[in-house]
């Protein structure tokens, strides 16, 4: 039954039957021996584990040491591991060093993110205004449960334009904005008769 689990899928039922009932079943059992046997398994797991942790603990170093005034050179500089080598070393710190300057940047607030979600509040209110005018016209019950979509559709225009994500406060509040002039604007069009 275990042949065609991976070493990693062994050791999760491994792992998951010994938390559960204190052993292991007869079948896991021989797969474990077919594989080099216990104490290789239980070393290859605490090595996992030494792994897990020292990438853990390198990519909160990682995370606390850049800023927009660091670069790669000097972070990686400040980090040293005696379980990888140098060179998985450097490529984990320049994968982590990486996301932190995405996310970072993703989060700033510019000219340029106030600008595109203010012209994509205008464009989402109208795209989102046509939405709830179909939708009280067609099932006016559902016209605030259909909301959420608007709002996804509010936010996917807003992203268009500005390329950053609702982790942004402009944007995310644009999306709210252009969700909520949406309703008014289609209530207003829908009670108007247009």
């Amino acid at each position: 039954m275990y042949q065609k689990y991976s070493d990693r899928d062994l050791v999760d039922a491994y792992k998951n039957m010994m938390d559960y009932s204190g052993k292991i079943s007869p079948d896991l059992a021989v797969e474990i021996d077919n594989r080099g046997g216990l104490e290789k398994f239980i070393r290859a797991i605490e090595n996992q584990s030494a792994l897990d942790k020292e990438l853990h603990r390198i990519r909160y170093e990682v995370f606390s040491l850049t800023t927009p005034e660091t670069n790669l050179a000097f972070v990686r500089k400040l980090i040293a591991s005696d379980v990888l080598s140098p060179g998985e070393l450097d490529g984990i710190v320049e994968t982590y060093y990486t996301e932190k300057s995405a996310r970072d940047a993703d989060r700033q607030i510019t000219t340029k993110s106030i600008v595109g979600t203010l012209i994509g509040i205008m464009i989402g209110t109208m795209v989102g205004a046509a939405l709830v005018y179909c939708t009280l016209i067609a099932a006016p019950q559902f016209v605030y449960w259909f909301l959420v979509p608007v709002y996804v559709a509010n936010y996917f225009i807003i992203n268009l334009i500005t390329k950053q994500s609702r982790n942004n406060p402009v944007v995310f509040i644009g999306a709210v904005l252009a969700t909520a002039g949406s309703l008014a604007v289609g209530c207003y069009f829908f009670a108007s008769g247009l």
